[in-house]
Protein backbone atom coordinates (compact mmCIF):
# COMPACT_ATOMS: atom_id res chain seq x y z
CA UNK A 1 0.00 0.00 0.00
CA UNK A 2 1.32 3.62 -0.93
CA UNK A 3 0.62 6.12 0.99
CA UNK A 4 1.20 9.87 -0.56
CA UNK A 5 3.00 12.32 0.81
CA UNK A 6 1.13 15.27 3.26
CA UNK A 7 0.49 18.15 1.17
CA UNK A 8 -0.23 21.15 3.17
CA UNK A 9 -2.64 22.71 0.44
CA UNK A 10 -5.81 21.67 2.69
CA UNK A 11 -8.35 18.81 2.57
CA UNK A 12 -9.11 17.37 -0.55
CA UNK A 13 -11.98 17.92 -2.37
CA UNK A 14 -15.17 15.95 -2.29
CA UNK A 15 -16.75 14.37 -5.65
CA UNK A 16 -17.82 17.56 -7.70
CA UNK A 17 -17.19 19.53 -4.52
CA UNK A 18 -13.87 22.44 -4.44
CA UNK A 19 -13.29 23.66 -0.97
CA UNK A 20 -13.97 27.61 -1.35
CA UNK A 21 -11.09 28.39 1.11
CA UNK A 22 -8.21 26.80 0.86
CA UNK A 23 -5.65 26.71 3.83
CA UNK A 24 -1.84 26.59 3.68
CA UNK A 25 1.31 27.64 4.85
CA UNK A 26 2.20 31.23 3.26
CA UNK A 27 5.93 29.81 2.14
CA UNK A 28 7.63 26.19 1.74
CA UNK A 29 9.30 26.05 5.24
CA UNK A 30 7.57 23.52 7.21
CA UNK A 31 4.94 24.78 10.55
CA UNK A 32 5.58 24.73 14.19
CA UNK A 33 3.16 23.10 15.99
CA UNK A 34 1.35 25.90 17.15
CA UNK A 35 1.17 26.46 13.02
CA UNK A 36 0.42 22.44 12.36
CA UNK A 37 -2.15 22.49 14.66
CA UNK A 38 -4.14 25.70 13.37
CA UNK A 39 -3.66 24.45 9.99
CA UNK A 40 -5.39 21.20 10.82
CA UNK A 41 -7.95 23.45 13.30
CA UNK A 42 -8.97 25.40 10.00
CA UNK A 43 -9.28 22.45 7.75
CA UNK A 44 -11.52 20.89 9.60
CA UNK A 45 -13.73 23.79 10.47
CA UNK A 46 -14.40 24.77 6.74
CA UNK A 47 -14.53 21.24 5.60
CA UNK A 48 -17.67 20.57 8.02
CA UNK A 49 -19.54 23.53 8.45
CA UNK A 50 -20.98 25.45 5.76
CA UNK A 51 -21.30 28.63 7.97
CA UNK A 52 -17.76 28.85 8.70
CA UNK A 53 -17.02 29.36 5.06
CA UNK A 54 -19.10 32.17 4.55
CA UNK A 55 -17.32 33.55 7.79
CA UNK A 56 -13.68 33.17 6.54
CA UNK A 57 -15.13 33.99 2.99
CA UNK A 58 -15.40 37.52 4.51
CA UNK A 59 -12.40 38.15 6.54
CA UNK A 60 -9.69 40.78 5.62
CA UNK A 61 -7.13 40.44 8.65
CA UNK A 62 -3.73 39.39 9.85
CA UNK A 63 -3.67 37.84 13.59
CA UNK A 64 -0.25 36.57 15.28
CA UNK A 65 -0.68 34.60 18.25
CA UNK A 66 2.61 33.87 20.38
CA UNK A 67 2.62 31.77 23.52
CA UNK A 68 4.99 30.91 26.02
CA UNK A 69 8.80 30.89 24.97
CA UNK A 70 8.37 32.88 22.00
CA UNK A 71 6.58 30.25 19.91
CA UNK A 72 4.32 32.32 17.19
CA UNK A 73 2.42 31.67 14.63
CA UNK A 74 0.96 34.47 12.32
CA UNK A 75 -2.64 33.52 10.24
CA UNK A 76 -3.27 35.69 7.23
CA UNK A 77 -6.88 35.90 6.29
CA UNK A 78 -7.21 36.62 2.63
CA UNK A 79 -10.37 36.00 1.36
CA UNK A 80 -10.52 32.33 -0.53
CA UNK A 81 -6.99 32.07 1.20
CA UNK A 82 -6.05 31.32 4.77
CA UNK A 83 -2.30 31.58 5.11
CA UNK A 84 0.00 30.33 8.38
CA UNK A 85 3.82 31.30 8.60
CA UNK A 86 5.88 30.74 12.16
CA UNK A 87 6.40 33.89 13.84
CA UNK A 88 5.14 37.07 14.09
CA UNK A 89 4.21 38.85 10.86
CA UNK A 90 4.93 42.29 10.65
CA UNK A 91 1.91 43.33 9.10
CA UNK A 92 -0.48 41.94 11.68
CA UNK A 93 -3.24 43.73 12.23
CA UNK A 94 -3.65 41.95 16.06
CA UNK A 95 -1.05 40.09 18.28
CA UNK A 96 -2.01 37.78 21.18
CA UNK A 97 0.20 37.06 23.72
CA UNK A 98 -1.18 33.81 25.68
CA UNK A 99 -0.55 30.54 27.08
CA UNK A 100 -0.94 27.15 25.50
CA UNK A 101 -3.79 26.22 28.11
CA UNK A 102 -5.39 29.81 27.65
CA UNK A 103 -5.42 29.71 23.69
CA UNK A 104 -6.98 26.23 23.79
CA UNK A 105 -9.86 27.18 26.55
CA UNK A 106 -11.24 30.23 23.87
CA UNK A 107 -10.99 27.58 20.30
CA UNK A 108 -12.34 24.94 22.51
CA UNK A 109 -15.24 26.99 23.18
CA UNK A 110 -14.61 26.73 27.39
CA UNK A 111 -13.82 30.49 27.76
CA UNK A 112 -14.51 33.86 25.31
CA UNK A 113 -11.38 36.51 24.47
CA UNK A 114 -12.94 39.63 25.30
CA UNK A 115 -13.25 37.85 28.73
CA UNK A 116 -9.85 36.63 29.02
CA UNK A 117 -8.23 39.65 28.05
CA UNK A 118 -10.27 41.25 30.65
CA UNK A 119 -8.79 38.57 33.27
CA UNK A 120 -5.18 39.68 31.71
CA UNK A 121 -4.85 35.62 30.30
CA UNK A 122 -4.60 37.46 27.10
CA UNK A 123 -2.51 40.49 26.70
CA UNK A 124 -2.26 42.65 22.92
CA UNK A 125 0.89 42.86 21.40
CA UNK A 126 0.76 46.07 20.59
CA UNK A 127 -2.01 48.77 19.12
CA UNK A 128 -4.34 46.69 17.19
CA UNK A 129 -5.27 48.08 13.58
CA UNK A 130 -8.41 47.07 12.94
CA UNK A 131 -9.77 46.12 15.96
CA UNK A 132 -12.98 44.91 14.83
CA UNK A 133 -12.34 42.73 11.68
CA UNK A 134 -9.78 41.54 14.43
CA UNK A 135 -12.56 40.57 16.85
CA UNK A 136 -14.75 38.98 13.89
CA UNK A 137 -11.51 36.37 13.30
CA UNK A 138 -11.84 35.39 17.14
CA UNK A 139 -15.50 34.47 17.02
CA UNK A 140 -14.12 32.80 13.62
CA UNK A 141 -11.68 30.66 15.18
CA UNK A 142 -13.86 29.95 18.34
CA UNK A 143 -14.66 25.90 18.64
CA UNK A 144 -18.14 25.78 16.35
CA UNK A 145 -21.13 24.66 19.30
CA UNK A 146 -21.82 22.00 17.73
CA UNK A 147 -18.58 20.10 18.84
CA UNK A 148 -18.89 21.10 21.95
CA UNK A 149 -20.33 18.02 24.31
CA UNK A 150 -21.11 20.40 27.11
CA UNK A 151 -23.13 23.06 25.10
CA UNK A 152 -23.38 26.18 27.85
CA UNK A 153 -26.94 27.09 28.51
CA UNK A 154 -28.38 29.96 29.02
CA UNK A 155 -30.66 29.61 32.58
CA UNK A 156 -32.28 32.50 32.36
CA UNK A 157 -33.31 32.35 28.33
CA UNK A 158 -32.57 33.90 24.75
CA UNK A 159 -33.62 37.51 25.71
CA UNK A 160 -31.37 37.63 28.80
CA UNK A 161 -28.58 36.30 26.76
CA UNK A 162 -28.73 38.99 24.18
CA UNK A 163 -29.30 41.80 26.98
CA UNK A 164 -25.79 40.59 28.31
CA UNK A 165 -24.14 40.11 24.16
CA UNK A 166 -25.00 43.33 24.12
CA UNK A 167 -23.52 44.56 27.45
CA UNK A 168 -20.25 42.91 26.27
CA UNK A 169 -20.12 44.27 22.95
CA UNK A 170 -20.15 47.59 24.15
CA UNK A 171 -17.55 46.81 27.28
CA UNK A 172 -15.36 45.76 24.50
CA UNK A 173 -16.08 48.92 22.02
CA UNK A 174 -15.68 51.09 24.59
CA UNK A 175 -11.95 49.30 25.68
CA UNK A 176 -10.81 49.35 22.02
CA UNK A 177 -11.97 52.90 21.53
CA UNK A 178 -10.29 53.61 25.17
CA UNK A 179 -7.05 51.71 23.57
CA UNK A 180 -7.39 53.57 20.13
CA UNK A 181 -7.23 57.07 21.68
CA UNK A 182 -4.28 56.90 23.72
Amino acid sequence: MVVPDMDYRGPPAEAGRRPAITVGPADDRPLNGLGMMMLQYLEQNLGEFDYKVRQGLGLRCRVAVQVEKGIATSIAFLGERIEIQNGIDDRADLVLKSSYITLSRILSGQAGPAGEMLRGRVRLGARPRRPFQAMRVLRFLKVPSELLADRPKNRFGRPAGLLLAAFGAALLGYLIFIMLSE
